[in-house]
C-alpha cells in the first residue's frame, strides 16, 4: 500500500512539474520580452513597408531592426497563433501608441495601409497630371490609359504605398465623371454649351484666366457675352495651350503668338477652342453653369490679383492704361 502511495505521489509529482513547466512556457510565449504579449510604445507614428515578395523570415527581421517587435521569434509565433502565414501583405503601415507582435502582424495580414496624398490643382494639364503621377514616390507601373484634356478633377487623392499610378488615374478620371453626372442635361440646350466636352472647354478657360473664386461667374459671363455676339473670345491661355499642349510656357506671351494660328487660338478663331486647354475644378465647372449676369465683354488685369471689368472698348482701354500704369 505504501509502494502505491509512493507511486501516487510521484505521478501527481510529475504532473505538478508539467503544469508548472506548461505555464511557464505559457507566460514566457505571451509575456516575456519576446512573448506575443509583449507590448511595445512608440510615442510618435512609426511607418513600417512590407515589400512584394518579402518573406515571414524577412519582414520578423525588419520588424525587429526598427524595435516594433524584440525578437523575430515573436513575429513568427504570432503569425503561426493567428494562422496568417502567407497572408501578410504587402503595403505601407502605420504604428503608434502600444502595440504587441499579434497586433503587429493582425494589420499587416490586413488591408489597413498607411495614406499617402497626391494633389491635383486646379487648372494642371493632364500632361503636367502625368508628370506628377511619374514623379510621386511609392507608386508602380506604367501609365497606358491618358484621358482627354481637361477630364480629371483637381483634387486631394488618397493612395498607398505600392499602388499601380494607371489605378490612381483612372480615379481621378472616375471623380470628373461622377460630377459631370450631376450637371442637369436641360443646360445642354444652351446654344455655346451643347455638351461636358463645351462645359469643360469654357471651365477650363475661366480657370486659367483667374484665380478668384468671386470672379470666375464674372468671367464665364463675359465669354458667355461674346460667343452670343460672335466675338473672338481672346483669351491667352488659350494661345499658350496651341504652343505648348499643356506644358509652360517660360516667357511672356507676344504680338507675334497672338497673331500666330493653331486650333486653340482664339484671337484668329471665334467660338470655343476644340477643346479644353486645362483640368478646371469644380468651381469654375459651377461658375459655367451659373455665369453672372453681365454686361461687361472685357477684363484685363488690375495688378492686384484680379482684373478690372468693363462692358465697352472706351472703359477697357482705360483699364488697360490703368494697368500699365501699375506695370511700371
Amino acid at each position: 500500500m505504501s509502494d502505491l502511495k509512493r507511486i501516487i505521489s510521484s505521478f501527481i509529482f510529475k504532473i505538478l512539474i508539467l503544469i508548472f513547466t506548461l505555464i511557464t512556457l505559457c507566460v514566457g510565449v505571451l509575456y516575456s520580452p519576446i512573448g506575443i504579449l509583449a507590448p511595445t510604445y512608440f510615442n510618435e507614428p512609426k511607418l513600417f513597408i512590407v515589400r512584394k515578395g518579402d518573406s515571414l523570415k524577412e519582414i520578423a527581421l525588419k520588424l525587429t531592426e526598427q524595435n516594433l517587435i524584440k525578437h523575430p521569434i515573436s513575429a513568427y509565433i504570432a503569425t503561426l497563433i493567428l494562422n496568417k502565414r502567407g497572408k501578410l501583405q504587402a503595403g505601407e503601415f502605420v504604428f503608434t501608441g502600444t502595440n504587441t507582435p499579434i497586433d503587429i502582424i493582425k494589420a499587416l495580414s490586413s488591408s489597413a495601409n498607411a495614406y499617402r496624398f497626391i494633389t491635383v490643382t486646379e487648372g494642371m494639364s493632364v500632361k503636367q497630371i502625368i508628370r506628377l503621377l511619374k514623379d510621386t514616390e511609392h507608386l508602380e507601373g506604367d501609365i497606358t490609359n491618358i484621358p482627354n484634356e481637361g477630364f480629371i478633377l483637381p483634387e486631394t487623392y488618397a493612395y498607398t504605398f505600392g499602388e499601380n499610378r494607371q489605378d490612381v488615374l483612372n480615379r481621378m478620371v472616375l471623380e470628373m465623371e461622377k460630377l459631370l453626372k450631376q450637371v442637369n442635361i436641360e443646360f445642354f440646350n444652351h446654344p455655346y454649351i451643347k455638351n461636358h466636352q463645351d462645359l469643360l472647354t469654357l471651365a477650363s478657360l475661366v480657370e486659367k484666366e483667374t484665380g478668384i473664386a468671386d470672379e470666375r461667374a464674372e468671367i464665364a459671363g463675359v465669354y458667355l457675352n461674346r460667343l452670343k455676339l460672335n466675338m473672338p473670345l481672346q483669351c491667352d491661355p488659350t494661345v499658350i495651350y496651341g504652343m505648348t499642349q499643356g506644358e509652360k510656357l517660360d516667357r511672356h506671351l507676344t504680338l507675334t503668338d497672338l497673331q500666330h494660328h493653331t486650333p486653340y487660338n482664339t484671337y484668329t478663331n471665334r467660338g470655343l477652342p476644340p477643346g479644353p486647354i486645362a483640368c478646371p475644378g469644380k468651381k469654375a465647372i459651377l461658375a459655367v453653369l451659373s455665369p453672372t449676369s453681365t454686361r461687361n465683354l472685357f477684363f484685363v488685369a488690375n495688378g492686384t490679383g484680379g482684373h478690372s471689368f468693363a462692358p465697352d472698348l472706351n472703359g477697357h482701354n482705360r483699364n488697360v492704361a490703368a494697368w500699365r500704369k501699375v506695370q511700371k
